[in-house]
């Protein structure tokens, strides 16, 4: 990937992800935030791929709500199934 590809898919959470490194915010937060974000994403993603006449952001967040439980529950990738 170029460096301007993915200057070009920046939004504003890197630039608040910016000013947080740049106050040393707590490594904790930060990592909170980019999970949160990432989950986000994927919900969105979901939503998109499984809904394609539309969705709301209600729907997004239920989505994300649902990723996080699944992790909680040892879902996630890294469980052992």
């Amino acid at each position: 990937m170029t460096n301007k590809l993915v200057n070009d898919m920046t939004d504003e959470f890197d630039t608040r992800l910016a000013a947080m490194n740049k106050f040393r915010a707590p490594k904790a937060e930060i990592d909170a935030a980019i999970n949160v974000y990432e989950r986000m994403r994927t919900a969105r993603s979901i939503c998109q791929a499984l809904l394609p006449d539309g969705f709301t952001d209600a729907s997004v967040i239920a989505v994300a709500v649902e990723i996080g439980a699944a992790v909680q529950a040892g879902q996630g990738p890294n469980s052992a199934e």
